[in-house]
């Protein structure tokens, strides 16, 4: 039995209780992947505060077959996006009006801990924003950021729908923005993502916007995916040529994408891992199933 597992077994008493379902419980997946790694001998992403959700929600983290290069993949996409967000905070650390950082389907990521050091050096507004049930649970394990003595940078934790049109006007546009969305774009329909990614662009006209999509072989091959086939899950939306986005929103340009199954931190991983990415970096629609992708506006 595996550190991981040993933690997630133990005994349920004062324990949050999960709700969730279908696409909502792929995001336990992703803790279980981060906790694993910050239980190994030599972590990547290094997310304490994952592992430590393992002992204070009640689920079976097993439960979503989240191994091998499974648990690979959310570590790898975290590891970019955080390095990017710490890339435009450190940017715009001395702008006048400060920063906002705008995380979609925020889900249980610690992204704000990890990077809670900016919240004491500069004015930052940072806003996660996730569906009513996630956010309860969330509120119940989850700390929030350590502002410091500065009354300038806040923490705000909001309740909606992502695809709504409702809470966009919740949330200023009055300085230089971050929106960041992971894990997300696969589950919304063509249709959504494009109609996001527009609004989100036109209300703040000044930022950046990281995430990651995964490819059209990915989306027919989604049967074989454990968290995805095993919450009853469907992934809709696909990006085969990133550079397309460009003309969705005026002004917005294409400045980074990485491949996941080129990253260098592969190395670090079990043979197995490895191995796995070894063979999806030799096939062409394989070595494109993932990437991580990076716009200015």
């Amino acid at each position: 039995m595996t550190a991981l597992e040993t933690i997630s077994k133990s005994s349920d008493s004062g324990r949050a209780q999960v709700t969730l379902k279908g696409t909502q419980e792929t995001l336990l997946g992703t803790v279980s992947a981060k906790a694993a790694d910050a239980l190994s001998p030599n972590p990547i992403l290094g997310d304490t505060w994952a592992a430590e959700l393992l002992q204070t929600v009640n689920y079976n983290f097993s439960r979503l077959g989240v191994n091998g290069w499974l648990q690979a993949w959310p570590v790898l996409r975290s590891r970019s996006l955080d390095r990017w967000t710490s890339d435009f905070l450190d940017l715009h650390t001395h702008a006048p009006n400060g920063v906002t950082v705008l995380h979609l389907a925020c889900g249980l990521d610690s992204r704000p801990l990890r990077l809670q050091r900016y919240f004491q050096r500069m004015n930052l507004r940072w806003v996660d924003i996730d569906l009513p049930d996630v956010v309860e649970l969330r509120r119940q394990v989850m700390p929030e950021p350590a502002i410091g003595f500065t009354k300038q940078s806040s923490y705000k934790l909001m309740s909606a729908s992502v695809t709504s049109k409702d809470w966009l006007d919740q949330v200023p546009a009055d300085r230089p923005t971050l929106i960041i969305f992971e894990g997300l774009s696969m589950y919304l329909s063509a249709a959504e993502g494009r109609e996001l990614i527009v609004r989100v662009v036109e209300h703040f006209q000044q930022g950046q916007l990281i995430f990651d999509v995964v490819n059209s072989f990915f989306v027919g091959s989604q049967r074989w995916v454990n968290p995805v086939a095993k919450s009853g899950s469907t992934l809709k939306w696909h990006v085969d040529r990133p550079i397309a986005v460009e003309a969705w929103a005026k002004g917005l340009q294409l400045r980074d994408e990485v491949l996941l199954s080129q990253r260098s931190e592969i190395k670090e991983f079990p043979w197995l891992v490895r191995l796995q990415f070894w063979i999806a970096a030799s096939l062409p629609w394989v070595q494109e199933f993932s990437r991580e992708l990076r716009f200015a506006f």
